[in-house]
């Protein structure tokens, strides 16, 4: 899926095929698959199911609630698709052939030499999901910027080591791909 001409990412799999496959890297502040709000459809069928019952038990009443939930359910729709375009916002583009990292709102592009590295450090929890953050690091200067935080569905133990491992293989895949060093643990010890 793509938003405004590139890639959204939604899991470790789909960061994991952008820094294989794309030459600009497009990365949100938080990598995950839960939407902010309920689908519409969703709220549909509540409507639509609220509407049948109050059809059959006071048809006068039906017809005006019919109109009102028009109307709110358009602007509810409107509201709906505002999160969703806004939650996901790009932070930084990392683009591979040019070897910069762009801020998005503002500031000036940081080219990437040897004493740059990434490496991956443990996030703050999000609604109960385990997370990780990639980390932009310079040798000298430490720590200047966390690239993205990314969600782990942990869903049991064996599906998140294999999205720690996944996580961990991105990282050295987009390292190699940049020219730059890695630093910090790995998620899941090599073995």
């Amino acid at each position: 899926m793509t938003t405004q001409g590139h890639r959204t990412l939604r899991d470790v799999n789909d960061l994991a095929a952008a820094v294989r496959e794309d030459a600009c890297l497009y990365l949100p502040e938080r990598v995950h698959q839960r939407s902010t709000w309920t689908p519409p459809w969703n709220i549909l069928f509540v409507w639509g199911t609220g509407y049948v019952l109050l059809l059959v038990l006071q048809p006068a009443v039906a017809n005006a609630w019919w109109g009102i939930g028009l109307v709110v359910a358009s602007g509810l729709g409107m509201c709906w698709w505002q999160v969703r375009y806004f939650a996901y916002r790009v932070q930084w583009v990392l683009d591979m052939s040019r070897r910069t990292l762009q801020p998005t709102r503002g500031g000036s592009a940081i080219p990437l030499d040897p004493a740059h590295s990434i490496g991956i450090i443990p996030g703050p929890p999000g609604d109960g999901a385990l997370s990780c953050e990639v980390e932009f690091r310079h040798r000298t200067a430490g720590p200047i910027a966390t690239l993205c935080a990314v969600e782990l569905q942990s869903s049991d133990t064996e599906t998140l080591s294999m999205q720690m491992g996944a996580l961990d293989q991105c990282v050295d895949e987009l390292v190699d791909r940049l020219g730059i060093r890695r630093s910090g643990g790995r998620l899941v010890p090599a073995h």
